[in-house]
């Protein structure tokens, strides 16, 4: 009996290059942000505004943000670590949205709850933990922004969802009836 599992489907000709596509541009894109945003910053902020410190911050963003899709929780843990420590959300907020909305895609509603509650835990406490004015405006962009990342992801499952066919059952298993 030939299997229907996804898995198993015939994978077009170019499916290898798309997924690196998938998985390396959004990378790149933020990247050139980043960078761009490292350029023309002034540095009007003492503390973590150095060039060398963005571009670290930066560098480490992109490579958890390459080991997304191997480990969602493990990329955004690294992102957010970033962030909480540097407090540089120049270039941390388009990588934070970016391992959310993966941890949206890929996991489960439990484990999108806890990182969602984690990252508004951590977006709230940040400018609060390095000494900055706690301005209500600012918060809210960063939570509807980290908002909007779990939404696009949650889009993203379901319709990936749709597409995806259930493993038929062994069969060797037999269905019990009462």
């Amino acid at each position: 009996m030939a299997s229907t599992h996804l898995i198993d489907a015939p994978r077009p000709r170019g499916w290898r290059s798309s997924r690196l596509a998938l998985d390396v541009l959004p990378v790149a894109a933020i990247v050139l942000v980043g960078a761009l945003t490292i350029a023309f910053t002034t540095g009007g902020n003492p503390r973590g505004s150095h060039p060398f410190w963005l571009g670290a911050v930066l560098a480490e963003n992109a490579l958890a943000l390459l080991a997304r899709r191997r480990h969602p929780i493990g990329a955004l843990a690294g992102v957010l670590a970033a962030y909480v420590l540097f407090d540089a959300l120049a270039v941390s907020l388009l990588p934070i949205a970016l391992a959310l909305g993966t941890v949206a895609a890929t996991c489960s509603r439990r484990v999108v709850a806890a990182s969602s509650a984690i990252v508004a835990a951590a977006v709230g406490a940040v400018p609060l933990l390095h000494g900055d004015r706690l301005d209500a405006v600012h918060v809210l962009l960063r939570l509807a922004a980290t908002a909007l990342a779990v939404a696009v992801g949650r889009s993203l499952r379901m319709r990936a969802g749709s597409d995806v066919r259930p493993m038929p059952a062994p069969e060797h298993a037999s269905t019990f009836v009462a």
